[in-house]
């Protein structure tokens, strides 16, 4: 295994897209369940209380994703000014 040199920035970036991918794979995990309740593939394990609650996870994190994005559009659309 090779040590890489990287700058603050660039960890700083990976450790977002990795914190991005571990959230979009918990969300997924989720809505697998939710779809399981939703089939009622398993009904004696998923009970709706579950599917209501992994559901409910799921639109939580669903809303965090969105306000991500949008604070972003944000940044990007109003720079901030440093004066000088």
């Amino acid at each position: 295994m090779y040590l890489v040199h990287i700058s603050f920035k660039e960890h700083e970036k990976l450790q977002q897209q990795l914190e991005q991918r571990l959230l979009g794979w918990i969300k997924s995990s989720l809505d697998i369940v939710v779809a399981i309740g939703l089939l009622q593939l398993a009904p004696k394990k998923v009970t709706p209380r579950v599917t209501g609650a992994f559901g409910f996870v799921t639109s939580l994190i669903s809303c965090y994703q969105v306000s991500l994005i949008i604070s972003l559009q944000n940044c990007l659309l109003n720079p901030i000014e440093i004066p000088t």
